[in-house]
């Protein structure tokens, strides 16, 4: 058992890729249209070499969405790194959230 994808909405889609692929070193594997189903497209990325190798981010952008409500706990994406401190100036400190230590409810 795997998880296949993960699904985020976003407000820019060529910002989000953009930020997944330069940023965080992920690959584009393909982007499609959801219409007539949805009035969305959507970009596939993830760390494989192919759709098929690992988890993939879906990052979905439904036509004319200007804000998105994540709710009261909004949504993370926890990716590993052997070099945090690299990985930080990577994307930008005032980007990052670093927590220490335990975290209630985790674990």
């Amino acid at each position: 058992r795997a998880i296949k994808s993960l699904v985020y909405s976003v407000t820019d889609l060529e910002e989000a890729v953009e930020f997944y692929t330069d940023k965080m070193g992920m690959t584009l594997h393909r982007k499609r249209s959801l219409l007539p189903l949805e009035p969305a497209i959507a970009a596939f990325l993830s760390y494989g070499d192919s759709e098929e190798a690992g988890t993939l981010l879906e990052l979905r952008y439904n036509f004319g969405m200007k804000k998105i409500d994540v709710g009261p706990y909004g949504c993370q994406v926890a990716i590993a790194s052997s070099d945090v401190a690299k990985a930080v100036d990577m994307v930008g400190k005032d980007q990052v959230v670093l927590e220490q230590g335990e975290q209630e409810g985790v674990g």
